[in-house]
């Protein structure tokens, strides 16, 4: 596992402002001089990365964009950690998906990806990186994987669209404003996990528990109803699969909301569904 250490102060404030597109360029370019001496780069499909202790870091992702699901492994060796500014300024990347295989996503990793919408870090990263994602004005959703222990400072900053935070382990470290301005961000938590404050990191925390409390089949359609938590809304997507031996999950809806104290009332839109089906209700991503 590789990430350069830079300071924060002298070298970030001249890269992060998208108004400076020439300090930006700057900072970028001297990334190679930062490259330890006798490590080599090699390329896997989309990513150049480079292996240390057996484990790939990824130094720079080449492709097209979309929804990125990054490998666990680059041939014989695991992908363990998200280099410093591997992703940063590609403006055509919709979503990120990061293995389990992953411990450390690096300072400035997706730094600026103008269209990254939503993102599912794995269960194995402990560490997210100051401005890891700092700067990604259409980031709405981000699931944190369950044994993170640290968020590094302006790690999400300025990501002014990101409503839904959801922690899938106990509350970790924060760096100086991790979360800074992000003034609609709400951070939901798993039941049972941790000793969650009412408030953390200058936001609120709720609950995140949806459950089904009713189903039936009229007319060949399937109905459920949902509830949640008692005293906030909830964000979830309803998705199914034909199969639980090789599942296939497709996305019934959008992001959708059960109200505080309420219900949802969720028909399948499919008015034939095949003989077996299952449902699921999992976190906006």
């Amino acid at each position: 596992m590789m990430c350069n250490a830079m300071n924060h102060n002298t070298v970030f404030r001249t890269a992060r402002s998208s108004r400076s597109p020439r300090l930006c360029a700057f900072a970028l370019a001297h990334l190679a001089l930062l490259l330890p001496l006798g490590v080599s780069a090699d390329t896997y499909g989309d990513y150049t990365y480079t292996v240390s202790d057996g484990g790939a870091t990824i130094t720079k992702y080449n492709g097209s964009g979309g929804a990125v699901a990054i490998p666990s492994t680059f041939g014989s060796h695991p992908v363990t950690a998200i280099g410093n500014y591997a992703f940063s300024e590609h403006t055509l990347i919709t979503s990120v998906t990061i293995p389990d295989s992953v411990t450390n996503i690096c300072d400035w990793a997706f730094l600026l990806c103008s269209s990254l919408a939503t993102v599912t870090i794995g269960n194995s990263v402990t560490n997210i990186g100051g401005y890891a994602f700092a700067e990604c004005p259409s980031l709405t959703a981000v699931t944190i994987g369950n044994s993170v222990t640290n968020i590094g400072g302006y790690a999400f900053a300025d990501c002014p669209s990101l409503t839904n935070i959801l922690f899938t382990g106990d509350a970790p470290a924060l760096g100086y404003s991790a979360f800074h301005n992000n003034n609609p961000a709400t951070f939901y938590y798993l039941p049972g996990i941790g000793d969650w404050p009412s408030w953390f990191g200058g936001r609120p925390t709720v609950c995140w528990n949806p459950a089904f409390s009713s189903a039936s089949s009229a007319s060949g359609a399937f109905a459920v109803t949902l509830t949640g938590n008692p005293s906030a809304a909830l964000p979830v997507r309803i998705e199914a699969s034909d199969s639980l031996s090789s599942p296939s999950w497709l996305p019934l809806s959008g992001t959708t909301t059960i109200p505080a104290g309420g219900t949802l009332n969720f028909t399948d839109p499919d008015a034939s569904p095949p003989p077996a089906r299952f449902y699921r209700i999992t976190f906006p991503r």
